[in-house]
C-alpha cells in the first residue's frame, strides 16, 4: 500500500512538472512575440505601415493570459496600441480591452496609473466630454507614484477640460501645473503643453491678447525644450486669430508653418486634418470655394481614414455648410448643419452644438424665416448657458459677440462669409492657396 501511494505521489509528480513545461513553453514565445509587437507600435510612424489585425490578435492572447506576460511590457503595449489605433481607425471597443487589464492588476496590487492615462487618452478619442474620460484621469492622478505621474495627470485633466469647454478648470489646473513644475524644474518638458492649453482656453474666451501672448511663449519655450507638436498647436491657433481679426494672407502663413512642425509627428493623422479644415474655412472666407472644397475634402478623407470619432465630422459639415451658404445652396447648408447639431448633442460637445446653432440661425435670418430664427437663438442661448456661457466669462463673451452683430449683418447683406470667432472684414485679398498642395498644382 505504500508503495502504491509512493506511486501515486510520483505520477502527480510527474504530471505537474509536464503542466510546468506546458506552461513555460507557452511563456516564452507570448513574451517575446508582444515584445516584438512593442517594438514595432513604438518604432512605427504612421499606422499604415504596421499589420493592426496582427497587433490586435497579441493584445487578444496576452490579455486571456496576463500572468504568462510581463505587467510593465503589456500596460507599456497598450499605451502605445492606443495611438496606433486612433490612427489605424480600428473602431473597436478598446476601452473593453483596458478595463480588462486594470481589473486584472487591480486585483493583484499592481501599479495601475498608465492604464487609467491610456483609457483617458482612449476616451479622448471617441467622445469629447465623456464623464469616464474624467474619472479616469482623477484615477490616473490619485494613483500617481511619481512628480512626473502628477504632472502628467494633471496636464491631461487640463486639456480635459479645455476641450469640453470649462475654461476656467482648464486654466485653474495649468496653474497648478505651473505651480508644481517651479519645484520640479526637471518637469520643465511639460510647459509648452501646458501654455499652449492656456492659451487655447483664452481663445475661446475671446481673450485674443492673453491667447496670443500664451502661443509666443510656446515658441519661445519649444526651443529649449523640443515639442514640435505643441509648437504646431500654437502656429494655427495663431492662424486663427488672424483670420478672425481679417489677416487672411498672414493666417495661411501661420497655418503653413503649422504644417511643416506636423510634418514631422506623420502618425498624427487628426491634427493634419485640422490642418486641411482651417485653411479650407480660410479659403472659403477669401472666396475661393473651389480650393477649400479640396481641403476640406482631404481633411474629411483623413478622418475618416482614422475613424475619427470626436468632433472631426462636426466641424468637417459646419464647413462644408458655409460653402453651401455662399453658393446659395440653403437646403443643403441646413441639412449639414442639423447633422453637426445632432452630433454635437449626441457626443455631449457644447462647442459645437453652439456653433451649429449659431449657424442656422444666421442661415435663417439670411431667408428671412424670423420665427424659426428667433426658436433658434432661444435653443443657442439655452446651449450657451449650459456650456460656454454658464461655465466661463459669460457677460465677457456675450458682449464680445454681441459687438460683432453688426458686422455680421452687413456681411450677410452683402452676401459674404462671416466668421463666428471675429467676423472681422479682410484686410486684404488672397488671389490662391500657398499650400504645398496647390503650389505643385
Amino acid at each position: 500500500m505504500l508503495v502504491l501511494e509512493e506511486r501515486d505521489t510520483l505520477e502527480e509528480l510527474r504530471t505537474f512538472k509536464a503542466r510546468l513545461r506546458r506552461k513555460e513553453f507557452k511563456r516564452i514565445p507570448l513574451r517575446e512575440t508582444l515584445k516584438d509587437c512593442l517594438e514595432t507600435v513604438k518604432s512605427c510612424e504612421s499606422s499604415s505601415t504596421v499589420d493592426t489585425n496582427s497587433l490586435l490578435h497579441t493584445l487578444d492572447i496576452a490579455l486571456k493570459y496576463p500572468d504568462l506576460v510581463d505587467h510593465s511590457m503589456l500596460v507599456l503595449y497598450m499605451t502605445e496600441l492606443v495611438r496606433v489605433m486612433r490612427d489605424a481607425g480600428a473602431g473597436l471597443d478598446f476601452a473593453y480591452y483596458l478595463d480588462q487589464a486594470i481589473q486584472f492588476y487591480s486585483n493583484r496590487g499592481y501599479p495601475l496609473f498608465d492604464l487609467y492615462l491610456a483609457k483617458a487618452a482612449y476616451l479622448g478619442l471617441t467622445g469629447v466630454e465623456a464623464l469616464a474620460r474624467k474619472k479616469a484621469l482623477e484615477a490616473a492622478k490619485r494613483l500617481a507614484q511619481s512628480p512626473e505621474d502628477f504632472i502628467k495627470s494633471l496636464v491631461a485633466l487640463a486639456a480635459y477640460y479645455q476641450s469640453s469647454s470649462q475654461y476656467k478648470e482648464a486654466i485653474e489646473t495649468c496653474r497648478e501645473c505651473q505651480e508644481f513644475i517651479v519645484k520640479h524644474r526637471d518637469l520643465m518638458k511639460y510647459q509648452p503643453e501646458i501654455l499652449a492649453t492656456l492659451g487655447v482656453a483664452h481663445f475661446y474666451l475671446f481673450d485674443y491678447s492673453a491667447a496670443i501672448n500664451y502661443f509666443e511663449e510656446v515658441l519661445e519655450v519649444v526651443k529649449s525644450y523640443p515639442n514640435d507638436h505643441q509648437a504646431a498647436n500654437a502656429l494655427h491657433h495663431l492662424g486663427r486669430i488672424a483670420a478672425a481679426q481679417g489677416s487672411l494672407f498672414k493666417a495661411m502663413e501661420y497655418y503653413i508653418s503649422a504644417s511643416r512642425y506636423q510634418e514631422r509627428c506623420p502618425e498624427d493623422l487628426a491634427t493634419i486634418a485640422s490642418y486641411h479644415i482651417r485653411l479650407g474655412e480660410l479659403l472659403t472666407s477669401a472666396g475661393l470655394l473651389s480650393q477649400s472644397r479640396e481641403h476640406l475634402e482631404e481633411g474629411q478623407r483623413l478622418f475618416a481614414q482614422i475613424q475619427e470619432t470626436s468632433s472631426a465630422q462636426i466641424q468637417i459639415d459646419l464647413a462644408f455648410a458655409d460653402i453651401y451658404v455662399l453658393e446659395k445652396n440653403y437646403d443643403k447648408a441646413e441639412r449639414a448643419i442639423h447633422k453637426a447639431i445632432e452630433s454635437s448633442r449626441t457626443r455631449g460637445y457644447p462647442r459645437g452644438e453652439l456653433f451649429g446653432l449659431e449657424k442656422l440661425f444666421w442661415l435663417q435670418f439670411r431667408q428671412f424665416r424670423l420665427h424659426h430664427a428667433i426658436c433658434t437663438l432661444y435653443y443657442a442661448m439655452r446651449t450657451w448657458r449650459g456650456g460656454e456661457m454658464g461655465r466661463n466669462r459669460g457677460l465677457r463673451m456675450l458682449g464680445f459677440y454681441f459687438s460683432k452683430v453688426p458686422l455680421i449683418l452687413f456681411r450677410i447683406l452683402k452676401g459674404s462669409f462671416y466668421n463666428v470667432m471675429g467676423a472681422a472684414n479682410p484686410k486684404e485679398k488672397i488671389e490662391t492657396c500657398i499650400c504645398p498642395m496647390h503650389l505643385k498644382g
